[in-house]
């Protein structure tokens, strides 16, 4: 019968560097802030939007 898997294809995130904006590096790795609430740092690894 000639039976065979079809794989999936692995799935590509797709990047546009051309509208890229990243903010600076005020940080600067001095993680020492000298009062509470004047620092807080997020990492954002992916976020699914509509437009994919």
């Amino acid at each position: 019968m000639e039976l065979r898997s079809k794989a999936a294809r692995k799935f590509k995130y797709k990047t546009d560097t051309a509208h890229r904006n990243i903010a600076l590096n005020t940080l600067d790795r001095q993680f020492n802030p000298d009062k509470p609430n004047t620092t807080w740092v997020i990492d954002i690894t992916y976020i699914k939007t509509g437009e994919g």
